[in-house]
């Protein structure tokens, strides 16, 4: 599937009546600006459908995939969300180059109807990675995008399988690591064998961890060769590249 590597090109009044048409007729499938088309069923909060009508939901992750993966890299995203970033990474990659994890309950019937929308069959595993194979309560809010392996008083709690991230990336030999784990980086990053992975994108969370975890991970990536850099980061986002 051949799709567009730059997003953010439609004039902006073109941009609010196509909002105006999606907040109205409500559609349960949207073709997002790069071209995957995108689920957004009826389930979802209120609040998560308008973000994803605007094309805002994962935008900074998004810009990097386009602008830094290429068709050649194998990608390892750990926290799918609904699955718009591993569908991206997939129509770039192929979709047998595309592994996620995603413990949410709430959102994998979501994640695989964006994959069959888009024809692709990606290795999709409903379970959590942290530093040690077996079960981890895992919290998760009703909006969806919120859900962490760190107890946040997000209201929803629940015991999920989780695989060992040292292990997982010994398996798949990943050149690209996409994370978005709600201040779980600090901990999961340091205990993996970096040496095959060229790209990582990782949305960091000082507010959650602290200023002072974030930057002793920096220090931790860049002294296994994958630097920061900072004129591609976008917001929280950050890209480290070897």
């Amino acid at each position: 599937m051949n799709i567009k590597r730059t997003i953010g090109k439609r004039p902006p009044l073109f941009q609010k009546l196509l909002f105006s048409y999606r907040k109205r007729f409500q559609p349960d499938v949207i073709t997002m600006e790069h071209g995957i088309r995108l689920a957004v069923p009826k389930t979802l909060p209120e609040d998560m459908r308008k973000i994803l009508y605007k094309e805002q939901h994962e935008l900074p992750e998004l810009e990097l995939i386009l602008t830094c993966l290429e068709p050649e890299d194998k990608v390892l995203e750990i926290g799918s969300g609904v699955g718009m970033v591993a569908t991206t990474c997939a129509c770039i990659c192929g979709a047998r180059n595309v592994t996620c994890y995603e413990p949410n309950p709430n959102t994998i019937d979501v994640i695989r109807r964006n994959f069959d929308l888009n024809g692709l069959k990606v290795d999709l595993r409903v379970r959590a990675l942290t530093t040690k194979k077996g079960t981890v309560n895992f919290y998760f809010s009703e909006n969806i995008v919120s859900s962490s392996l760190i107890d946040q008083a997000f209201g929803g709690e629940t015991e999920v399988k989780c695989d060992d991230i040292g292990d997982v990336v010994k398996e798949l030999q990943p050149t690209t690591i996409v994370m978005d784990v709600e201040g779980a980086e600090i901990d999961l990053l340091p205990k993996a064998d970096l040496s095959s992975v060229k790209k990582i994108v990782v949305e960091m969370h000082p507010n959650i961890v602290g200023a002072d975890k974030i930057q002793a991970l920096h220090t931790h990536l860049e002294n296994q060769g994958l630097l920061y850099k900072k004129d591609l980061c976008r917001s929280k986002v950050a890209y480290f590249e070897r």
